[in-house]
């Protein structure tokens, strides 16, 4: 029997089969300073507009979306496929160098599996699916899809493009929307998964992205490629992630007191999945410190494929890249009904481990407050997804603020170490560091942090302080104590 994740907004979204459905579900769209320090470069600053353009890409038609911070290409006729997303020059999908460019019969034999790479969907059964791909699915995870652009300028840019009708083999048709907005690396993606058959299908939809494995030119292979999700602590699993096929066991790792999957790959054929409720998948370029992170929303009171896993991983040998499945729940869906899923990317320059993810940056060490005296000092490291400032501020319990709130410089090229002094103020509550985009508009907080913990720790130190120095003071004679003490021994001494 499947686990159930109990969300009552997933289960709401669920009852909308027709026409918009649930399933994973994602829509966040949203210089050196005292205190900071940071490292890295390339990437220019915040875009004011995006754009979408048709061009040929090694022979096909495809479409560029670009803001000036990142890039995709998406490719129609390979199965609708984004084939890369780069933030500034840096490729974060694994692309198939010997599949560029090559177009197949349409009529061919589709059991035949072309690995291009990038990201791309499959319909998968709740039993009995193979990985990499499943022949009865490949009209739709390679077959040529339609497309229009359907906002080419502005502050967000929109793509949308249409699978073959599978009328026969899967009963559905895929609509996929891509949108990125300007300024920031937020890229959002949407599949709607209809049934254009006239009879019931049931199938789940597997997000895959594939990441590459080799960091460096002259490698077969790099460990410091590296992938990131949180482990569910109220897991099925006893190890947390369950081995979907033998071998590669050393590439996967538990750690973090079995609270983090690490994934370091070293070209072993290997396959796990997990049921995760966190919500998010970070990969990691460990020798030039940028990640590429993955948003999903679990959703509740329904069966997923594949022992239950809302995340798989996959590390392939014949080619050097780690495959990542984000998974929908399994559908049941009468002719004309849908479900819609969601994804949200973004990128960022960080180290590793991958702690956390919030809406608007990755996180390496979480931000923690501290106090000393009269003042709160903050610390951690973070990589956000938009330039702009970080905005600090000390607030009382009606989240109005009770200090001049410090910014900090946010860039797209450094990974941003904090350590940063506040004052403290009467009625602090809490403290909460912000991400404003260069416009000064709010795009999400990176941490909220309740500040009475804080207060309370320091006091009792504090306390205890001051009941040591008390104790040792008790015990310790004073000057005149030992002054007299000579003279008295001296005294009794004489009247012997």
């Amino acid at each position: 029997m499947s686990r159930h994740f109990v969300a009552a907004v997933g289960f709401v979204m669920l009852m909308l089969l027709a026409g918009c459905g649930g399933g994973v579900q994602q829509a966040r769209p949203p210089r050196q300073v005292p205190g900071i320090s940071a490292s890295g470069g390339g990437i220019e600053e915040p875009a004011a507009r995006a754009m979408a353009e048709e061009f040929d890409y090694h022979g096909w038609q495809a479409v560029r979306m670009s803001n000036d911070l990142v890039t995709l290409v998406v490719v129609p006729e390979i199965g609708g496929r984004i084939l890369e997303y780069k933030l500034g020059a840096r490729p974060l999908l694994w692309i198939n160098s010997d599949e560029l460019g090559r177009k197949y019969d349409a009529d061919a034999d589709l059991s035949i599996y072309h690995d291009f790479g990038g990201y791309h969907v499959q319909a998968v059964p709740e039993v009995g699916w193979q990985s990499p791909a499943d022949a009865r699915t490949l009209s739709l995870d390679a077959g040529r899809w339609t497309h229009q652009i359907i906002t080419a300028r502005g502050r967000s840019v929109e793509v949308e493009l249409k699978s073959p009708a599978d009328s026969e083999v899967t009963g559905l048709q895929i609509t996929r929307t891509i949108t990125l907005y300007a300024g920031t690396t937020d890229v959002q993606i949407s599949e709607k998964v209809e049934n254009i058959s006239d009879r019931q299908v049931e199938w789940a939809i597997q997000h895959t992205s594939q990441v590459p494995g080799v960091l460096k030119t002259d490698a077969e292979f790099s460990p410091e490629s590296k992938l990131y999700f949180p482990l569910n602590s109220d897991s099925k699993h006893k190890r947390r992630f369950t081995y979907l096929t033998e071998g590669g066991l050393a590439q996967f790792d538990s750690i973090e007191d079995n609270s983090l999957m690490e994934v370091s790959y070293q070209r072993q054929a290997g396959r796990i999945g997990a049921d995760s409720i966190a919500g998010w998948v970070a990969h990691l370029d460990g020798i030039s410190n940028y990640a590429f992170v993955q948003r999903f929303t679990p959703t509740s009171l329904q069966d997923y494929p594949e022992q239950d896993s809302t995340v798989t991983v996959r590390t392939a040998t014949e080619h050097a890249y780690m495959e990542v499945g984000i998974l929908t729940p399994v559908h049941t869906l009468a002719p004309g009904q849908s479900v819609e899923s969601r994804l949200q990317w973004s990128a960022t320059r960080l180290t590793g481990p991958v702690r956390d993810v919030t809406d608007v940056a990755a996180i390496h060490e979480p931000v923690q407050v501290t106090k000393s005296g009269e003042q709160f000092k903050l610390t951690g490291k973070i990589g956000v997804f938009a330039p702009g400032e970080l905005v600090l501020t000390v607030r009382d319990r009606d989240g109005k603020p009770l200090i001049e709130p410090v910014k900090l410089a946010a860039s797209l090229t450094e990974m941003m170490v904090l350590d940063q002094t506040l004052p403290v103020k009467e009625g602090a509550a809490s403290v909460v560091v912000e991400l404003l985009n260069p416009t000064g508009s709010p795009l999400g907080e990176v941490a909220n942090l309740s500040v009475a913990p804080t207060i309370a720790r320091a006091d009792q130190d504090t306390a205890d302080t001051d009941a040591d120095k008390s104790v040792e003071a008790e015990a310790t004679p004073s000057a005149a104590e030992s002054a007299t003490a000579p003279a008295n021994k001296l005294k009794l001494d004489a009247g012997r």
